[in-house]
Formats: C-alpha cells, sequence, structure tokens
C-alpha cells in the first residue's frame, strides 16, 4: 500500500483537512506578508504592471527577484560582482507575464488541479529539492519526518533545536509554509503547462490526426531526384524595372497584413561616462607606484608583504583553490605560468592591469586543456571545407601564425577576433570529437581536421593543466573621477539647453560638440531602447519635437533624445514596405522572364528516358541531384524551395516532370526514388510521434505562435519606469 493509501485509510477526512490546511496556509501567508506591508508602508501595495487586469505588485516582484539574485550570489561566491541584477528582473518580469497568462488562459477553458493531485505529488514523489531538505548527516531522506511536516507544519515547532530562538523557531515555521505555497504554485503550473498545451496542441488542430500524419511523412520520408533549375538569380536587378504605380497597387492589396501598433524615433546624442586623460594618468601613476615598490624589495618574504600592503590600497579579492577552469580565463594564461610565492606584474589586459601573486598550487584530479583553434565550416559542401582546412593547416603547420591564420580564417567569429584562443575547458565542454582530439594531443602540437557538426577544425594545444591554484590579485583601471562625472552631466545639459533654443538642428550642433547625432529605429512602446524601458516609457509620455533631459543609462552614458517621428496605430507606411514590395515584384517578372528558358529546356528533355543525359543534348544543362530529402523546403546544396520538395513527393517516379515555377526559379524533376513511411504500417513509430509532439511544445513553433499570439493581445500596463532607472 502506497503513503497516499496509507494516510487516507487512516483517515477518511484527510483529504479535505489537507485542501483546508493548504487553504489556510495561503490566506495566513498573504496575511502575515501582505498586511504588515500595507499597514506601515504604501510603497509596497504598489502595482507594477497589470495583465488584462491582474495585477503584479512591486513586492511580489521584488521578492521574486531578491531570491534570483541570492541563488546567484551562492552559486557564484566570489564572482557576486558580475551578477547582472537588470538581466535577472527582465527574466523575472517574462517569468511573471507568463504564468499569469497561462493561468488566465486555463482558467478560460476551465481547467485547475485537483487536491488529489496535489497529495500525489507532494506525498507520494516529493521533489529532489524538497526531500534535500529532509535528508539526515548520511544523506538520506527522511520520509516520517518529511511527512509529519507536510501534513502538520506547526508540529515541528517542538522538533526544532533548543539553541533557537523564539523567534528564529516562528521564522522557520513561517518560511516553511511559504516553501510549501511556493511548491503549490510550481505543482500547479506544471500542470498547468502540460495541461494547456494538450488543450492547444488538439482544440486548435495542431495534433489533428490529418496534420500529424502529415508531418510524420514530410520528417520522416526521403525523395531522391535529377533536376534542372532555371535560376532568377542569372538576371540583375538592373533590368528589371518596376513601376511607382505597380509598387502603390500591390502595397494597397496588401497593406492590411501589415497592421502595426503606435511607434516612435528619437534622435539622441551620447556622452560616454569614461575616464579622462587626467583619469588614466593616475591610474598609470599608481601602476608604477606598485611597480617599483615590489622591484624595490628582493625578497620572496618581502615581495609578498609589499603586495599585501598594496592590496589594501587598491582594488584586490583573494581567490581559494580554482582548478584552472574557473579562473577568469583572461587571466587563466598568465597564471599557469606563475610559479609558487611568486609575484607578477603588471600584466596589462584590455579591461584592466593587474598584479598576481600566487599563494597555493597543489595537484587536482581533472586535467584542462587550453587550445585554439580554425573553423571551416561545410557551406553544403563538405569537400571543399576539408580541402581549405587541409591547406590552411599545412600553413600553420609551416610555421605560420596560428593566431593570425584565425583571424583570417576562423568561421567561429568569438574565438576568431581572440586569434582562435578557447581558453581553458574541461571534459563535457565542447562536442566529443573536438575534446577527444584536444586532450588526446601533445602540448604545441597542431592536429585536424577534425569533424563535428559545426564543421572542420583545426587545433592548437597551447597547455594542458590539472593545477588548482590558489592567488591574489590586485586591479587597476582607469576609474572616472567626480571631477570627470561632473563634467560630462555639464556638457551634456548646455547641449540640451542650446537644442531648446532652436536655433540649430540635431546634427548639426552634435557637430559642434564634437560628437555623433544618432537615431533609433521606429520602435513600439514595451521594447526596450539603447536598453532601457525607462527611455522607451518617456518617448511615448511626449510629444513630437519634444527634448529630453539627459538621463543617465546603464553601458550608454549620457543620453540627449530628442522625438523626431510619431506614429500612431494604422498599417505599415508605403514606405516602409516599398524595398520587400520591389523585391517580391522583381522576383515575379524574374519567373516570369526565364518561364520561355524553362519551357525550351523541357522540350529537350522531355523524351528522355533519363534527365542525366540532358548534358549530351546541350551542355548548357546542369542536371542537379537531391539525395533522400524530407519534405521541408531543404533542397540539401541548393537551398529552400518548399515546391521543389513538394513536388519530389507528389510526382510519379521516373516521369521527367516540368517547367514547375518555385520559387528559385523553374525546376524539370525527375523524381528517381521515394519512401513514405505510413502511419499504418509504422503504428509504434507514429504513435512515439504523436505522443512526443503532443507533450513537447518546444518541437511546435506553433504553440509560441499561441502564446506569441495571447502576448500580443493582452492589455499590459508597465509601470516599471517608476521603480526602477533603467526601465
Amino acid at each position: 500500500m502506497g503513503t497516499l493509501e496509507r494516510i487516507r485509510s487512516v483517515s477518511p477526512y484527510f483529504l479535505a483537512l489537507f485542501a483546508i490546511l493548504f487553504v489556510g496556509f495561503m490566506v495566513i501567508s498573504d496575511l502575515d506578508f501582505g498586511t504588515l506591508m500595507r499597514q506601515g508602508d504604501n510603497y509596497q501595495t504598489a502595482v507594477l504592471a497589470t495583465i488584462n487586469g491582474d495585477e503584479i505588485l512591486y513586492k511580489d516582484f521584488e521578492e521574486k527577484v531578491r531570491e534570483q539574485v541570492e541563488q546567484k550570489r551562492a552559486q557564484m561566491g566570489e564572482n557576486e560582482t558580475e551578477i547582472n541584477e537588470e538581466q535577472i528582473r527582465q527574466q523575472v518580469w517574462d517569468q511573471m507575464i507568463n504564468e499569469i497568462l497561462v493561468k488566465q488562459e486555463a482558467e478560460k477553458i476551465g481547467l485547475h488541479v485537483s487536491n488529489a493531485e496535489l497529495l500525489d505529488v507532494m506525498l507520494e514523489n516529493p521533489p529532489d529539492y524538497l526531500q534535500n531538505a529532509f535528508k539526515d548527516s548520511a544523506g538520506n531522506f527522511q520520509r516520517q519526518f518529511y511527512l509529519d511536516v507536510v501534513t502538520n507544519p506547526d508540529g515541528i515547532y517542538s522538533r526544532l533545536p533548543q539553541s533557537m530562538s523564539e523567534q528564529e523557531k516562528r521564522d522557520y515555521i513561517n518560511n516553511w509554509k511559504k516553501d510549501l505555497l511556493r511548491i503549490q504554485n510550481e505543482i500547479l503550473k506544471q500542470k498547468l503547462y502540460e495541461s494547456l498545451a494538450a488543450v492547444v496542441n488538439t482544440s486548435n488542430g495542431f495534433v489533428s490526426p490529418n496534420f500529424a500524419e502529415q508531418k510524420f511523412v514530410d520528417e520522416k520520408g526521403a525523395a531522391s531526384a535529377n533536376y534542372i533549375l532555371i535560376d532568377i538569380k542569372r538576371i540583375p536587378d538592373s533590368i528589371v524595372a518596376v513601376s511607382d504605380q505597380e509598387i502603390q497597387t500591390y502595397y494597397e492589396k496588401v497593406k492590411k497584413f501589415f497592421e502595426q501598433k503606435p511607434k516612435r524615433k528619437m534622435k539622441y546624442a551620447q556622452f560616454q561616462l569614461k575616464a579622462s586623460d587626467k583619469d588614466s594618468a593616475n591610474a598609470m601613476k599608481s601602476i608604477k607606484k606598485i611597480s617599483d615598490d615590489l622591484l624595490s624589495v628582493s625578497s620572496t618574504q618581502a615581495k609578498d608583504s609589499m603586495f599585501t600592503m598594496r592590496m589594501r590600497d587598491f582594488e584586490s579579492a583573494i581567490n581559494d583553490f580554482k582548478p584552472m577552469i574557473e579562473i577568469d580565463q583572461k587571466l587563466a594564461p598568465y597564471i599557469s605560468t606563475i610559479p609558487d610565492s611568486s609575484v607578477v606584474g603588471p600584466i596589462t589586459l584590455p579591461d584592466a592591469t593587474y598584479f598576481i601573486r600566487v599563494d597555493g598550487k597543489r595537484s587536482g584530479e581533472n586535467q584542462v586543456v587550453r587550445a585554439s583553434h580554425i573553423l571551416i565550416n561545410f557551406d553544403n559542401n563538405k569537400d571543399s571545407a576539408k580541402a581549405e582546412a587541409m591547406k590552411i593547416l599545412a600553413r600553420a603547420k609551416g610555421n605560420e601564425d596560428f593566431a593570425t591564420l584565425a583571424r583570417q580564417y576562423s568561421k567561429d567569429q568569438g574565438s576568431g577576433m581572440q586569434g582562435g584562443d578557447l581558453g581553458f575547458f574541461g571534459k563535457g565542454k565542447m562536442v566529443k570529437p573536438f575534446e577527444d582530439a584536444a586532450f588526446a594531443a601533445t602540448v604545441g602540437s597542431i592536429v585536424g581536421p577534425i569533424e563535428s557538426q559545426f564543421g572542420y577544425h583545426i587545433i592548437k594545444v597551447v597547455d594542458k593543466n590539472a593545477d588548482e591554484l590558489k592567488y591574489s590579485q590586485i586591479k587597476i583601471k582607469p576609474a572616472m573621477s567626480k571631477a570627470t562625472e561632473k563634467s560630462i552631466k555639464r556638457i551634456a545639459y548646455e547641449f540640451k539647453k542650446e537644442l531648446e533654443k532652436g536655433t540649430v538642428n540635431f546634427d548639426t550642433l552634435a557637430k559642434k560638440y564634437e560628437i555623433q547625432a544618432k537615431e533609433t529605429t521606429l520602435f513600439e512602446q514595451g521594447k526596450p531602447i539603447l536598453g532601457s524601458n525607462f527611455l522607451t516609457a518617456k518617448a511615448f509620455e511626449g510629444k513630437l519635437n519634444d527634448i529630453f533631459d539627459p538621463m543617465e543609462i546603464k553601458n550608454q552614458g549620457i543620453i540627449v533624445a530628442q522625438i523626431t517621428e510619431v506614429r500612431e496605430a494604422g498599417y505599415s507606411t508605403l514606405e516602409d514596405l516599398k524595398q520587400m514590395i520591389t523585391r517580391r515584384l522583381q522576383k515575379a517578372k524574374k519567373l516570369d522572364m526565364v518561364k520561355a528558358k524553362a519551357e525550351e529546356a523541357f522540350n529537350k528533355v522531355k523524351g528522355l528516358d533519363s534527365l542525366t543525359a540532358a548534358t549530351s543534348i546541350d551542355t548548357a544543362l546542369k542536371v542537379n541531384k537531391v539525395d533522400k530529402i524530407n519534405n521541408t523546403g531543404n533542397m540539401q546544396a541548393a537551398g529552400y524551395d518548399y515546391v521543389f520538395t513538394t513536388n519530389c513527393f507528389e510526382l510519379p517516379i521516373g516521369k521527367i516532370s516540368g517547367p514547375i515555377r518555385g520559387e528559385l526559379g523553374y525546376f524539370i524533376i525527375q523524381v528517381t526514388g521515394r519512401e513514405l513511411p505510413s502511419p499504418e504500417t509504422n503504428k509504434t513509430d507514429f504513435d512515439t510521434y504523436v505522443t512526443e509532439l503532443k507533450k513537447n511544445p518546444s518541437r511546435q513553433p506553433l504553440y509560441y505562435q499561441w502564446y506569441n499570439k495571447i502576448k500580443a493581445d493582452a492589455k499590459i500596463e508597465d509601470f516599471r519606469s517608476k521603480f526602477y532607472r533603467e526601465y
């Protein structure tokens, strides 16, 4: 008998009592937290947003943000300065919007979670994170203690350590009650997502039988064909004229599909908050001072003492034993070469200048590798990619500078700009073929080409290290002084005052101040501009030509902005769509222009048994081949054309068909083979496919289309700019 059944057999009223208990927790928590806040601090009752009338309170939002920040801080330890609180706020915001919208939609279609379902999860299968709180010193889950707490949380009061104060005990119990609520909400959310996904998938026809069967055949089927493409790329745009009247006529037909929300555009001047030349000179003096101090002593002990003394005067940090992979990768290559108990510096890097002292080294359990690589993409042609990789490999082994070759040829832009350097990495961090080659190679060797799903890699192993290092650092970078900051802000205010006079336009004034006048694209409400929702909110509060006071925006400096365009709700303008319309009309005309050539080619080959013989009739006819493609538009090396792939699955096998008008041009196609999986004969595979399709909405773009649609239609009032400056 399971735990749930045992409890039910003992108390027939348990289910009802449990439900009351949960409701009680919700009420108590709201009263204990909400009432106390409302009594003394109206700020805590302020509304941060409304979503279709449902409120998000500032206190609830901020509580979630604090939780996330603390979790990050616990994970990052000494690197907590790297926590991006603005990013966390945005993540919490998206999460809360999502929860409310999904819950609202669930309520519309009558979804709910029963107490029995809650009990089944809470008592029969408690989540791992909850079990962890009830493990003894040996790591064993104390199920009975857990059940006691779940069914009677107040009963744990007497079981708490006597060393705890009365207030600490009360806080512990209150926190546990809040945890229970949080768990309930998590279970509810999971149930809602699963149920809602199923409802969306079935009720909206996303996984209707016909849809599922067609999708199964499209994805799992395979077709092979030979074809001739009369490509419209052979016709340059310059000879395809499109008149203004044609563009206007097309615009009137399609504009209804391009509704737009209210939009704004701004010009802005950007005054960077950065250290002045004088500030930089002061930093250089500090660097020289530390260097001179360290050079003035010779013994290891004296250098150690001097380093410790200077740590008190400048930005510094003490780092406990870390494997090389966990050390700041800018510093790791330098630190790995410093002998134990040695001081090295200055080390000048783009972000700052460092002085490093290695306080200890020990052998770790796991080896890490530092490597550089050059990536050559397949680009749908593995043979040519491999040939190119072999040429570069030969040059690298011929003592050409690897970093220079990486900057010139690597398609991995991130590492390419760093001369191919990937820093240190451990096992499980790279794709398997790359990892195997890097760990197998000796330090200093260059190996390759190594094939992965990304392309061909040429790998240079720079270092291997299993050490764990304890080190201290002094970090010096030019710091903007208060005087410099005041000067920049003063100049920004002067710019704004001159602009308000109206005697000179924005661009001219920017030139006078030796800065660049920049302009935003048209943007909608709720979309951050320059990373700031606050700036967006100001733009929609103002009117045309309004000039805003200088405002400091994180990572942007001081911004002076002016509204230069106001668009109300309506359709995209002809000017907005002109380029797109022109391309579409040109494409249609190009297809008309090659039609005759396609018919001519078809007349030459229609009597052939095999399309491959076409070149014997006319050497200008190039015959291409696709092998085992599915019906997703992918023509392998040729690109994407759904018309082509659909015909590969519908045309009679062996018959030369055409000319067929596609997206890329006109096709003459001979299907050479086709494998179509039948849902009836492949029932097990088909059933598994449908199950996965239903339970995993991430495989369904349509699910996200549905969610994005309800979000777009939702009435969301965002008041974050009243509470957070970056918004």
